[in-house]
């Protein structure tokens, strides 16, 4: 009988560090087999650290999270050892010039990494607004990560902030999580190649592309940034729907064509007549070309 849950290879930390010794995330991993999440840890550390600038660019790790969180309060759940979940302290000097601009940055450093690791993906594999990465294309839709980030506020300024990265790598198809009623089911790399793909290298391209994004003397500028992040975005130019993070009676729909983004990630979506809402937060959904 098939094991349901067949052995896997732990993360080779050693040879991620050496690789990422030198760059300015990833040079120390808190490496964990198993964690509630890893976003508390990463939390943590920055308040046990001397100054915020010895936590800059640290990085935790974990095989399996036992209540990892991903976007409005939704767990992640992966088996042991198959996905990428890792959580990356951002302090000053690494804080970028536009605050606001982390998710944008983190769901580019996410999207070039595997553009780059699984190059016969990478005219399929965008971002869905806020952060999600999907590969869509060829008849085929499926979300493959998501991206959260936690910022902690001292003194009327970010202390910190803390990149939630979780990437479905190896699972197989029967240990993904179930479809959902509304937007896009999961996937892995896995399940679309057929083969596994070297966690480690994921997380080093990951580090190296974070650094490029976030080292004062060589990140571009917001206005690139932004730039850069709407031309990755799949649904804008679709027909949305934005439903609001909360169930409650406050909960609110807004439907119609996602148009444009602002410097700091708001999407703007035009309703019937012409009309134009500017939208910070929530969950979008729309329809997929199967072509």
């Amino acid at each position: 009988m098939n094991d349901p849950h067949p052995l896997f290879h732990p993360l080779r930390v050693e040879w991620v560090q050496q690789a990422l010794q030198a760059s300015p995330i990833g040079h120390k991993i808190i490496y964990h087999p198993q964690v509630t999440s890893t976003m508390p840890i990463a939390h943590g550390w920055v308040q046990q650290a001397s100054t915020s600038a010895d936590s800059a660019g640290v990085i935790i790790v974990a095989e399996e999270q036992t209540a990892g969180r991903g976007r409005l309060q939704r767990r992640w759940e992966a088996p042991p050892g198959r996905a990428l979940l890792t959580s990356i302290i951002v302090t000053p000097p690494l804080l970028p010039v536009e605050p606001a601009q982390l998710s944008m940055i983190a769901g580019l450093a996410a999207l070039e990494t595997l553009r780059a690791a699984v190059p016969v993906l990478a005219r399929h594999l965008w971002l869905k607004w806020p952060n999600d990465l999907l590969v869509v294309g060829d008849g085929v839709a499926g979300k493959l990560g998501g991206i959260l980030i936690e910022s902690k506020f001292g003194a009327g300024a970010i202390d910190h902030a803390v990149i939630g990265i979780g990437v479905n790598v190896n699972q197989r198809a029967g240990e993904m999580p179930p479809q959902p009623a509304n937007g896009i089911g999961p996937a892995s790399l896995y399940t679309l190649l057929g083969h596994e793909v070297l966690r480690e290298d994921l997380l080093i391209g990951l580090c190296h592309r974070l650094s490029y994004w976030l080292e004062p003397s060589i990140r571009p500028s917001p206005e690139e940034i932004h730039r850069c992040w709407q031309a990755a975005l799949i649904n804008l130019g679709h027909t949305v729907i934005v439903r609001s993070a909360s169930d409650s009676t406050s909960a609110w729909t807004i439907e119609g064509r996602a148009v444009d983004t602002t410097l700091t990630g708001s999407l703007i979506i035009e309703q019937v007549g012409g009309v134009r809402q500017v939208v910070e937060v929530g969950d979008a959904e729309f329809q997929w070309n199967r072509g």
